[in-house]
């Protein structure tokens, strides 16, 4: 390949990991969070009270904060489709070490600080629970 057409590649790498589209590596470190005795009520969908019935959570979490650039308008960065609860859970050990909170860390690499929101810590530490328990549909 002519050196010509080496840097048109190199630039398009890096406007796709602007986006979150390297992978950071395959031993990033997990949130470390546990599943609390007795589970949660935290789940991919719901609408419930949190208490009687469960809570809505995983759905809401990722259609703020990843679709932006893992749906639809964002080009599904590097195939990861998280507009579904089966694209999720296909990744939910990445997404674990890259969006969610718990005792060992805070991950905080995505969404990337390009992205339109963040994610609070609350909302990270509930992702790392959320994930810990099995991802509860």
């Amino acid at each position: 390949m002519p050196v010509r057409h080496v840097l048109p590649a190199t630039l398009l790498l890096a406007a796709l990991t602007g986006c979150g589209g390297g992978d950071g590596g395959n031993d990033a470190p997990t949130s470390g969070a546990t599943c609390p005795t007795g589970g949660t009520t935290l789940r991919y969908t719901g609408g419930g009270n949190g208490s009687t019935e469960p809570a809505s959570f995983g759905k809401t979490f990722f259609d703020n904060n990843c679709i932006v650039c893992h749906g639809p308008d964002g080009g599904f960065v590097q195939g990861q489709d998280f507009t579904s609860y089966a694209g999720i859970i296909g990744r939910i050990g990445r997404i674990d070490q890259r969006a969610a909170s718990g005792p060992a860390r805070t991950n905080a690499s995505m969404p990337p600080p390009t992205a339109p929101t963040d994610p609070s810590l609350e909302e990270r530490q509930d992702l790392g629970t959320w994930i810990a328990c099995g991802a509860p549909p």
